[in-house]
């Protein structure tokens, strides 16, 4: 998991992925919790984009697959675009 804290934290730098702001403090991008993995991003296509690349790269590299059948995503309030986005991830997993 500590692969994907570097790419996550490289990604964020380079501007590739768009942290989810937290009111004036900053943003999480990420927690770690055991076996889960909480992941907080803009909802845009090239987030997402990055993140699904990010999490195949893991896989290629450790052996360690998301189980799209355990996984949700939730939208904000706010987000317009939810069937874009869960198109970008392949599927219906609200």
């Amino acid at each position: 998991m500590e692969l994907f804290s570097i790419h996550r934290d490289l990604s964020l730098a380079a501007g590739k992925v768009k942290a989810k702001k937290r009111g004036t403090d900053g943003h999480v991008s990420h927690l770690l919790f055991g076996y889960d993995l909480l992941i907080f991003t803009k909802g845009s296509a090239a987030s997402i984009k990055k993140i699904n690349n990010i999490l195949e790269m893991l896989a290629q590299n450790t052996g360690l697959l998301i189980n799209k059948d355990k996984s949700k995503i939730i939208f904000s309030k706010g987000c317009s675009n939810k069937v874009t986005l869960l198109q970008v991830v392949g599927g219906d997993r609200r």
